[in-house]
């Protein structure tokens, strides 16, 4: 399996992930779901969720940031 963070200039980010075969490896299935981050008091998605996730990540790299 294959995991994958799109970031645009938005509110929302993509997840990729990809999964294989265990016995050969090719591709069996693909899914992609779309993201944001909600301001709990505000009610609003962020305006920039990558920022918001390079201050927490202890690896930064690991979200494609």
């Amino acid at each position: 399996m294959t995991c994958a963070f799109e970031w645009g200039a938005g509110k929302t980010f993509r997840i990729r992930q990809e999964f294989l075969r265990v016995a050969d490896g090719a591709p069996a299935a693909e899914l992609t779901g779309v993201g944001g981050l909600m301001d709990l008091r505000e009610r609003r998605l962020l305006d920039d969720p990558g920022a918001r996730w390079r201050a927490l990540a202890r690896a930064p790299e690991v979200l494609n940031l």
